[in-house]
């Protein structure tokens, strides 16, 4: 759920930075940093790939009953 919600933030964010006069105010672009902006939209898109690669390797893992399914307190 996780990667979703990041996903989908990440996606607004770059149509924030396609569409600025549409979707963003000028008042606030003269305001923040465009380096750190990028910067961030990457890092939030990283972590979603991330989450959702971990998401899908632990539901594939627990599927095939490897020996990652049996370790103790890993929910199944």
């Amino acid at each position: 759920m996780l990667s979703v919600l990041l996903g989908a933030a990440g996606f607004a964010a770059v149509l924030c930075l396609w569409f600025p006069s549409v979707l963003t105010t000028p008042e606030l672009r003269e305001i923040y940093d465009m380096t750190l902006i990028r910067g961030l939209i990457k890092a939030g898109l990283l972590a979603a790939f991330l989450c959702g690669a971990a998401s899908s390797s632990s539901s594939a893992a627990r599927r095939s009953g490897s020996p990652v399914s049996a370790w103790p307190g890993w929910p199944r």
